[in-house]
């Protein structure tokens, strides 16, 4: 989905290609050392400079909360198809 990146979640920042159908992720530049050469580079990049910080980490609490009402089935699932009774 748009939220791929389990780190940033919400801050998650993608892009949707219309010509080529896909979601690309862009912004991964925040998590390289405040003044590293490369946050400024425009050309090599989306044309911007990168300024924004990462995101902050989230805590076991917080981990646990959004993980907490996932339910997990393992298995195939069965199609239930028509039987000669039914039709």
């Amino acid at each position: 989905g748009k939220w791929a990146c389990s780190e940033c979640m919400e801050e998650t920042r993608s892009k949707w290609l219309k010509h080529s159908h896909k979601t690309v992720y862009m912004g991964h530049r925040r998590f390289l050392p405040r003044y590293h050469p490369y946050r400024n580079m425009r050309k090599n990049f989306n044309g911007h400079r990168d300024t924004a910080r990462s995101p902050a980490e989230l805590t076991g609490t917080e981990l646990h909360n959004l993980v907490m009402g996932i339910t997990n089935e393992f298995g195939k699932k069965r199609k239930v198809g028509k039987t000669k009774e039914n039709s």
